[in-house]
């Protein structure tokens, strides 16, 4: 029941990813991971799309065309990026990368604000927090860290039960919730100050590699090294759905919710399942090259793929 309230709550259209509309080259290196967020000022795009790549950059589509329209380094050391976080209306951009480093770029003015470190172990999760001047971090240093944004600071590390594996946020709730190396989940409220939650076993026998929360902040959607995807209840921690096919993957790999929260898009080593988080039934797949990370927070899902391609879909049926 709470999954299937997620999408008359969020009310935004969503398109289903019934096939690839177009696939474009935008770098020649790798790419990692992926954010997309309306509601931006010239001169960037209204709805922006930035994908992260192994060597150090952030590539800038243009969420309506799929067109490439910057990119920027984060370093002269050309860290790969691990995660990304893009703010909805303010040009903001969080990258986490292999080096350790946080950094707060504005891509308005494409520069970089800060570069923030103090874990000790791979930083693989990161996100604004409500009103945009703080986020978090989560690292398999088992450590998550809230970040002071305008002065570039930590404000607080908490110590967590297990490695980090994989972590999200919802803005507007303001919980965090992280994945673990032995596949359990916890939740942290950074408003209280209190230590995380007790993990709860989500996965058996296989680590988190990422999750995503829901748009109404009810449940999270987990995956797995086996692949398998769990919604399972924030009030509860009880599993909701559990939905497998994809084979074994290596993370960071968050799946991406609908728009309308409806559907839930995944990644497998060779192939994206779209399945409904209303009734758990598979919606549609799709045999793709390498795909490294999705996202549907724009009405159309996008992939990113190992040969440096990305992909916008749709849901025209025509030629399946």
């Amino acid at each position: 029941a709470a999954v299937a309230a997620a999408g008359a709550a969020a009310g935004v259209a969503a398109v289903l990813p019934l096939r690839q509309r177009l696939l474009r080259k935008i770098h020649a290196a790798e790419l990692t991971c992926m954010a997309a967020a309306g509601g931006q000022s010239a001169p960037l795009p209204s709805t922006l799309v930035a994908v992260g790549t192994s060597d150090g950059f952030v590539k800038l589509l243009d969420g309506k065309t799929a067109r490439l329209h910057a990119h920027i380094s984060v370093s002269r050391d050309l860290p790969r990026l691990v995660a990304v976080d893009l703010m909805q209306g303010n040009g903001l951009l969080l990258a986490a990368s292999s080096d350790h480093a946080l950094r707060l770029l504005d891509l308005q003015a494409q520069r970089l604000l800060h570069a923030m470190r103090g874990h000790h172990g791979p930083v693989n999760a990161c996100g604004f927090l409500k009103g945009g001047t703080t986020a978090f971090t989560a690292s398999a240093d088992r450590t998550m860290r809230l970040w002071d944004l305008e002065r570039g600071q930590t404000l607080r590390t908490i110590r967590t039960a297990g490695p980090v594996t994989g972590a999200a946020v919802n803005a507007n709730f303001g919980v965090v919730v992280a994945g673990h190396a032995d596949g359990n989940i916890s939740t942290w409220d950074p408003r209280t100050g209190e230590a995380p939650s007790r993990p709860t076993l989500v996965h058996n026998d296989s680590g988190v590699v990422g999750l995503t929360v829901s748009h109404n902040g009810s449940f999270v959607v987990s995956q797995a090294e086996d692949g398998v995807v769990c919604a399972t209840s924030l009030e509860t921690m009880k599993v909701i759905l559990s939905l497998d096919g994809l084979g074994s993957v290596v993370g960071p790999s968050p799946p991406s919710c609908s728009p309308d929260g409806a559907h839930v898009l995944a990644r497998g080593a060779k192939s994206l399942r779209c399945w409904s988080l209303v009734t758990g039934e598979r919606v549609c797949m799709h045999e793709v090259t390498a795909p490294t990370c999705v996202c549907w927070s724009l009405p159309h899902a996008f992939t990113a793929h190992r040969s440096g391609d990305a992909a916008m879909w749709d849901s025209s049926n025509e030629g399946m």
